[in-house]
């Protein structure tokens, strides 16, 4: 494995373009807000997806990156699993990252340079598209896991009541025939 190499206006550029292209994911109204990524506690959808994202940058570039994305990853895909996104939508983002550094890194002036990082970069972020879509998949069958125990304990409940209730009944009719 290598570590990608970048200068620190090259990240810094790199992701956020990435972070803008995230953000425009969602509706207008949404991104305005995902714009102020400052605030943690008055817009903490926006800080959190800004932080978790960073964290899933910054551990694309290091050699042991299939580590370090699990947490980031889940972090966002849980975001996105509860909001109106297709699969592909969801995960989609993490391939916009290729095009955001195909751009940034014309300035290598190697070309065997700019093609190993470039394919090195791509192979990473294939690889995290994968885990991604794995990641999301888990989250959404909980979600339908989560509703489908919550229809069945609804109905539950009701059930128990209308047989309380026709228990009632059925002891009033024991009660008057009785007289």
């Amino acid at each position: 494995m290598d570590k990608i190499v970048l200068n620190k206006n090259q990240e810094q550029a790199i992701f956020e373009q990435w972070y803008e292209i995230i953000a425009r994911t969602y509706s207008a109204e949404s991104y305005a807000l995902l714009k102020e990524t400052s605030k943690q506690f008055t817009n903490p959808l926006a800080y959190n997806i800004y932080t978790e994202a960073k964290s899933l940058f910054e551990a694309i570039l290091e050699d042991r990156y299939l580590e370090l994305i699990e947490e980031p990853l889940n972090n966002i895909l849980k975001i996105r699993a509860v909001q109106d996104f297709t699969s592909s939508e969801a995960v989609g983002f993490i391939l916009n990252l290729k095009q955001v550094f195909r751009m940034e890194l014309t300035s290598i002036s190697n070309t065997d340079e700019y093609y190993k990082t470039l394919s090195l970069i791509e192979d990473r972020i294939d690889q995290v598209l994968l885990k991604a879509f794995n990641i999301f998949m888990q989250i959404r069958e909980k979600i339908y896991e989560l509703k489908a125990n919550e229809v069945k304990n609804r109905t539950s409940r009701m059930i128990e009541r209308l047989n309380r209730k026709y228990d009632k009944i059925n002891d009033t009719k024991g009660d008057s025939s009785e007289n």
